[in-house]
C-alpha cells in the first residue's frame, strides 16, 4: 500500500492583517516582516489631513476623512502594484475594505452613498491577498489600548463607536471568502512582547492556510471550520 504524505501547500506571500483599531495590527506586521523577513507596508493615519487638525472630533468632516482616507490607501496600493510588490512577499495593514466598514459605520445614509459610489469606482482590480488574518478583541480591551497609547485622534471615541466598528469587522468576516482567513483572539497577548505566541502563529502561517481557520491563544487550542 502506498504510503499517504501530507500536502505541502505554499506559504502566503501576500498577507494582510486586519481588525479593528487599537487591536494589534502594526505590531502583528512588524513582528512578521521581522520573522518571515517579508517586506511590510503600513498605513498612515496620521497623514490624513483632516484627520490631523487639532480640532478633530468624530462627527466634523467626516466624509472627508472618510474620502482621504481612502484615496490614501488607493494610491499606496497602486504604488505597490508599479513596484510588482505583489510578486514578492509581504505584509501589510493596508486594505480598502477596512475604508468601508469604518465609512458604513460613521456616515449617514446619504453621505455613504455617495461614499460608495467613489469607492465602487476606484476599488477596482486591486489584489486579493493570499492570507488574510483577522485579529480580534474585545472592545473594553481596545479602549484601553488606545488610552496607554494616547493618539491624539483617538482621544474622542467612545466605547458605543469601538464597539460599532468592531462589530461592523465581525459581520464582514462572518461571510468572507475571498481568501484564507486566520482569526486571532488577542484579548490576553502582548502582540509586541509574547514572543511564543507569535511564533505559534508564524508556524501556522508557514504550514500554509487554508478556508477559515482559528487561533486563541488563551487556551493556545486551533480548530478549523
Amino acid at each position: 500500500m502506498a504510503t499517504s504524505h501530507p500536502i505541502e501547500r505554499p506559504m502566503a506571500r501576500h498577507i494582510v492583517v486586519a481588525g479593528p483599531i487599537a487591536v494589534g495590527k502594526r505590531s502583528l506586521v512588524k513582528k512578521l516582516e521581522h520573522i518571515l523577513r517579508y517586506g511590510a507596508y503600513l498605513d498612515k493615519p496620521e497623514h490624513n489631513c483632516f484627520l490631523a487638525t487639532p480640532s478633530y472630533e468624530l462627527g466634523h468632516n467626516t466624509l472627508a476623512v472618510q474620502l482621504a482616507f481612502l484615496f490614501q490607501r488607493l494610491q499606496q496600493l497602486q504604488q505597490l502594484q508599479k513596484t510588482d510588490i505583489f510578486s514578492q512577499h509581504v505584509v501589510t495593514n493596508i486594505t480598502l475594505e477596512k475604508d468601508d466598514l469604518f465609512a458604513k459605520t460613521v456616515l449617514s445614509g446619504e453621505e455613504y452613498a455617495l461614499y460608495r459610489q467613489v469607492y465602487t469606482a476606484v476599488a477596482k482590480h486591486l489584489p486579493t491577498p493570499d492570507l488574510v488574518i483577522y485579529l480580534q478583541s474585545p472592545p473594553h480591551d481596545l479602549m484601553e489600548r488606545m488610552q496607554r497609547r494616547k493618539r491624539r485622534y483617538e482621544k474622542h471615541l467612545q466605547i458605543d463607536y469601538v464597539q460599532a466598528i468592531s462589530e461592523a469587522y465581525r459581520q464582514y468576516f462572518h461571510y468572507y471568502d475571498a481568501s484564507p482567513l486566520l482569526i486571532v483572539n488577542t484579548s490576553q497577548i502582548d502582540l509586541e512582547h509574547d514572543d511564543d505566541f507569535i511564533h505559534t502563529l508564524v508556524d501556522r502561517i508557514r504550514d500554509g492556510c487554508v478556508g477559515r481557520q482559528y487561533v486563541n491563544p488563551s487556551f493556545f487550542s486551533e480548530s478549523i471550520a
